[in-house]
């Protein structure tokens, strides 16, 4: 007979998915993790089978908010008069979009979600910027590469530009 969970699969996973971000730990163990969220090494162990595992899932249990918060955030987006902008405001407040693209490269799984996750919020940018050609789909990249940058560098430094007056110049 198997002991009831006192701890639910998805508190866990985003407990674990905190400490990663908070500790900016790549690969941490069994014991590390288990030593935070108050578990067991070998209750993790029993649940995830393998460190590897476990942190696969973890990453995609996080691209699953994000998934989920980047389809509100473009639903949203379609109803402001600052539709590109408001959508990397609202993307930018929802996850640790550079820790998760950062750890997905480990991954096979986690790596294409990243790949679909970007191409999703691109064709987005470059439909809030007018279009659908390739202007605008190259558009939309160089915005969302722009954005990525800046958030990436935001904590050692600051702001070098506006995001607003970006979009307008690549608007032109």
């Amino acid at each position: 007979m198997s002991r009831t969970k006192l701890v639910s699969d998805s508190s866990l996973l985003l407990d674990i998915w905190v400490l990663l971000r908070q500790a900016k730990l790549d690969a941490p163990s069994f014991r590390t993790i288990a030593a935070a969220v108050g578990l067991s090494a070998p209750t993790l162990v029993q649940r995830f089978g393998s460190r590897e595992a476990m942190l696969e899932r973890v990453i995609l249990a996080a691209w699953d908010r994000l998934d989920d918060a980047t389809d509100a955030a473009i639903g949203e987006s379609l109803n402001s008069g600052k539709g590109a902008q408001a959508l990397l405001k609202n993307l930018s407040a929802a996850e640790d979009t550079c820790r998760l693209l950062s750890v997905s490269q480990a991954y096979g799984a986690t790596h294409d979600r990243a790949k679909a996750w970007r191409a999703m919020v691109e064709a987005a940018l470059a439909k809030r910027l007018g279009g659908s050609g390739l202007q605008a789909r190259e558009t939309g990249a160089r915005l969302f590469a722009l954005w990525q940058g800046r958030m990436s560098w935001q904590e050692t430094g600051g702001k070098n530009f506006r995001l607003g007056e970006a979009i307008k110049e690549l608007s032109r």
